[in-house]
């Protein structure tokens, strides 16, 4: 069995979303889309020594972490990812 991969803090795990969730077919842009990923929401409730800790975050024959799970977007098949619209009113920051 391979050896699951845990992010070992925040930025790590924010770089591995960034690099192999956020352009995953698997995952909807939008918080409240229909697409949202169990093995990323796995991750964040078991830790990689629990039993329920997805084996599909995992790591390469180079020893880089990856999601076997992965399955990048089509982007000329289904074009772009529709995103959240946002109330007019809301507060910008920035």
């Amino acid at each position: 069995m391979a050896k699951k991969y845990q992010p070992s803090n925040g930025t790590e795990g924010t770089a591995f979303i960034e690099k192999n969730c956020m352009q995953c077919a698997f995952l909807d842009p939008d918080p409240d889309g229909e697409r949202q990923c169990e093995t990323l929401a796995d991750t964040m409730v078991f830790n990689a020594m629990d039993e329920e800790y997805p084996p599909e975050w995992t790591y390469t024959a180079e020893g880089k972490p990856t999601c076997t799970k992965r399955q990048p977007w089509n982007w000329e098949a289904h074009g772009e990812p529709e995103m959240p619209t946002y109330d007019p009113d809301q507060l910008k920051m920035f």
